[in-house]
């Protein structure tokens, strides 16, 4: 059973750990590995250079370690972590999991990930033996390392970053920006790009459901029934409203986000998102519903320190929207 232990205010210590990484400069470079830099990682720490990193437990703690792991929106991560020596029967461990946890939350959820929820935890325990190494390559640009050692052990993290192709759930690594979302696969697909901050996001080049074959959708009535939109109904701790289909192979149920509406057309959305738990019902600011194609701008102050971005892709289109962002300033009586 995959178990993955959550850590308590996570979104507003996310939010402390970015300005940190923004503040301090953080290297921007295609380091070679003999003259990438070598630093010490603090127990609760989030880290944007390539580099080797060095943990070691120099006092007892009474809750777990985690260090954030964050590249560009375009890139995926390579984390390799050495020197591992887990007492494993005596409570120790080491994990890093592709995603993050925010907020009683995982980000991207089970249904934004192509994998499922046990292959995106890699675990230094096996059977009650250590391993000595951990390697693992991400979906997307953000990951976290979870663990618990006693005093005096340590281990080495490799930090490594790569281009992706086809970038889909980012997480901004600074408060200022532009993104470019587009997915033209043809395969049904969430998207998710999230800023920790109280954000001022304008929406432009907003390009969704509008291709050729518009008007030749193909017929979804080999899919699950969707529900009308006022019924929607929610996926237990997770965001967002469903409509689910079977992956035979793997037993698992992908959550498509997708609505059926005028009889067996898909069309494709996005969705702009603002709060501390993603839940449509509560923080949905606005949709964009396809076919669109609009080059004028959409502005909205959002003044939670999380918002989103959300495309929802049928497979059917080209979708694309162009995100510019900055932190809002908020003003206070």
């Amino acid at each position: 059973m995959t178990t993955i232990t959550k850590l308590p205010g996570a979104t507003l210590l996310i939010l402390a750990l970015i300005n940190v990484c923004v503040v301090n400069g953080v290297i921007e470079s295609n380091s070679t590995e003999d003259n990438m830099p070598r630093r010490f990682l603090e127990c609760v720490d989030m880290i944007r250079t390539p580099g080797f990193w060095t943990f070691e437990q120099t006092e007892v703690e009474s809750d777990m370690c985690a260090v954030y792991l964050i590249a560009d929106p375009d890139e995926i991560i390579i984390v390799t972590i050495t020197d591992l020596e887990v007492d494993c029967l005596g409570g120790e461990f080491v994990e890093v999991f592709d995603g993050w946890l925010s907020g009683g939350q995982v980000m991207p959820s089970e249904y934004d990930h192509e994998k499922m929820m046990h292959e995106r935890l890699a675990q230094a325990c096996n059977d009650g033996e250590s391993l000595q190494s951990l390697t693992m390559k991400t979906s997307q640009n953000f990951a976290l390392v979870q663990l618990w050692l006693e005093v005096g052990k340590r281990l080495t993290l490799k930090f490594d970053k790569v281009k992706t192709d086809s970038p889909c759930n980012a997480i901004s690594p600074s408060a200022y920006g532009q993104y470019i979302m587009r997915y033209a696969g043809n395969e049904m697909r969430n998207c998710t790009f999230s800023v920790f901050y109280p954000s001022r996001v304008t929406l432009s080049s907003l390009n969704i459901g509008v291709t050729a074959d518009t008007q030749n959708e193909r017929s979804i009535n080999s899919m699950s029934k969707v529900p009308n939109e006022g019924s929607l109904s929610q996926n237990g701790n997770f965001d967002g409203y469903s409509m689910s289909r079977t992956d035979k192979d793997e037993g698992n149920t992908i959550d498509y986000e997708l609505l059926k509406e005028n009889g067996n057309t898909l069309y494709d959305k996005l969705f702009v998102l603002s709060g501390s738990h993603m839940q449509f019902n509560d923080n949905l600011i606005a949709t964009h519903h396809g076919p669109k194609q609009d080059n004028g701008c959409h502005v909205y102050n959002l003044t939670d320190n999380h918002s989103a971005v959300r495309m929802l892709s049928s497979g059917q289109h080209q979708n694309e929207v162009t995100i510019t962002y900055s932190r809002l300033q908020i003003e206070f009586p």
